[in-house]
């Protein structure tokens, strides 16, 4: 005889900011042993229709509470699990966070209702999977710093050359710390060496010990190196890609240096990107060195086609995650090759 399971048809999935917890609730999520997906801001929580007439939101403001049931309550999940609700669509996160809760919940279930959630919880791992293989594969992040690395044209075992910057508030800023990162995950086309320099002797030393920091964690390659400013002409023939964080009309004297030393350098095979500059500066330099520079400009392009390409998977998935959702409610497990079949037909739909 099967145990008794979760289904669709009486699905609920309430989703919460976390600081809208209150005793009353987490009270009723010990008494019914519901699972759920809990980050430090966010709450979601799933379970059967009958639990959930109890749920204790009385006094609650509207819209601090988000409910879906049936069919949307499964398409919301999957989402959940797929980043497409993320902050940052495509980061998966809270997947984790959602096994973790099904798994604590699991443990806390009394005899009698174990195995409860977990065909459910098969049905969303096989179908997400799915997704994901069939359609979001594809989904590129949205990040200055990969744009501009590969437009650079990065290769594996390259040698970087990264001219940071330290906004006033102290830190290294985003770009930097970012480029060395991005340079250094990619196992296909891994740095093998990153320098840092800067024409200010004492913010090199903090961006060379914030760049140690990395290293030391793991996080960027173990070569590393820091490069005075003074010996730009001979940096340029040395590294393959040279990243500048940030230059401003103030920066007159460090831009000169730099073009400078980029037409007198020997090797013509190198590229130089300026993650952000004046727009006249980059005009300039684009003027001059054509095909050996990369632009903002070129990078905000890069981030609008990859924005561009997202859309237009994102809003497949989520045509093809309805369908999934009615195609469970009905009982029929979904295919890949009935899913290639009705994504195709939706594309000719949409042209």
């Amino acid at each position: 005889m099967q145990k008794e399971s979760l289904k669709i048809g009486g699905l609920v999935v309430v989703d919460f900011r976390t600081e809208q917890l209150t005793d009353a609730i987490v009270a009723w999520r010990d008494q019914k042993h519901i699972p759920y997906a809990e980050s430090c801001a966010r709450q979601v929580w799933y379970g059967d229709s009958c639990d959930f007439e109890s749920f204790p939101v009385k006094g609650a403001a509207p819209g601090d509470f988000s409910f879906h049931e049936g069919t949307k309550g499964y398409a919301f999940l999957m989402k959940l699990n797929l980043g497409l609700l993320s902050k940052k669509q495509g980061e998966v996160n809270i997947k984790g966070q959602f096994y973790s809760g099904w798994e604590k919940t699991q443990r806390e279930l009394p005899l009698s209702r174990q195995g409860y959630y977990d065909r459910f919880v098969q049905w969303i791992t096989a179908d997400t999977r799915l997704v994901q293989g069939s359609i979001l594969g594809t989904f590129i992040a949205v990040r200055k710093e990969l744009s501009a690395r590969d437009l650079s044209g990065l290769k594996s075992n390259d040698r970087i050359l990264i001219f940071g910057n330290i906004p006033p508030n102290g830190s290294v800023s985003s770009r930097s710390d970012g480029i060395a990162r991005v340079c250094s995950s990619n196992t296909g086309r891994k740095a093998a060496e990153i320098a840092v320099t800067h024409p200010d002797s004492k913010v090199l030393g903090t961006l060379f010990n914030h760049f140690s920091a990395l290293r030391d964690n793991g996080k960027v390659v173990d070569a590393l190196s820091m490069v005075g400013f003074e010996n730009l002409p001979l940096a340029v023939e040395k590294y393959d890609r040279v990243f500048v964080d940030r230059l401003s009309d103030d920066d007159a004297g460090a831009n000169q240096q730099l073009v400078s030393a980029w037409r007198g350098r020997m090797r013509r095979d190198n590229m130089m990107v300026h993650m952000q500059a004046p727009s006249k500066m980059a005009r300039s330099w684009k003027r001059m060195f054509g095909d050996n520079y990369v632009s903002p400009r070129d990078i905000s392009a890069d981030m609008g086609a990859r924005a561009s390409h997202n859309r237009k998977i994102v809003a497949e998935a989520e045509e093809a995650i309805k369908i999934i959702a009615d195609l469970r409610m009905r009982g029929v497990q979904p295919s890949k090759r009935a899913l290639a079949g009705l994504v195709s037909e939706m594309a000719l739909v949409a042209g």
